[in-house]
């Protein structure tokens, strides 16, 4: 038989009401565990303590399972009408190295050489010494252009001095561009 609410409150006073209880604050709080033996063995609660540990589980399998099955693999590759709609109006990499030329007459480095290292790419690309494509890093491309050792040398140099200047934050003196312009110009005839 299980004690009633008040017969519950009715203990819990009475433990708490003798001396030895309040000299030994280090014993369990009799009371209140008393208290929760005789809420759980109440079937009310008993089933909505089932029913809330069910529902956050079934909580966190949606989650995991929306999230897994959810996700489509993107690919970085536009589709091959776009490629086809860009070479067409690209301009081609020599018009972008006299562009570069330009930029760096005008004093702007970091954009001189951006525009010089992305011509160069586009025109590596071009006569098929590496595969352009978005997600390929410097050293990537380095190590395509194995092919060709001169390219690879001018490449890895402009690579180098590229990093430097976008990731490092260095100021490359326009002589250096200079450089890495003619070197381009003449090893693209």
């Amino acid at each position: 038989m299980n004690p009633s609410a008040e017969e519950i409150l009715e203990s819990a006073r009475r433990i708490l009401s003798e001396p030895g209880f309040q000299n030994k604050p280090q014993e369990d709080y009799t009371c209140l565990r008393l208290f929760l033996e005789w809420l759980f063995q109440q079937p009310v609660v008993q089933w909505l303590f089932l029913f809330c540990i069910l529902g956050i589980l079934a909580l966190v399998l949606y989650k995991i399972f929306v999230r897994s099955w959810g996700r489509k693999k993107k690919t970085m590759q536009p589709p091959p009408d776009t490629k086809r709609i860009i070479a067409i109006s690209a301009p081609s990499p020599l018009l972008r190295m006299q562009e570069a030329h330009s930029v760096l007459q005008k004093g702007d480095t970091l954009t001189a050489i951006r525009i010089l290292h992305g011509s160069t790419i586009d025109y590596l690309d071009s006569k098929k010494l590496l595969s352009k494509q978005r997600w390929k890093t410097n050293p990537r491309y380095t190590q395509e252009c194995q092919i060709d050792a001169h390219w690879q040398s001018l490449f890895c140099r402009l690579s180098q001095d590229f990093d430097r200047a976008v990731y490092g934050q260095t100021i490359l003196s326009e002589e250096c561009l200079q450089q890495h312009l003619k070197n381009m110009e003449e090893a693209s005839r």
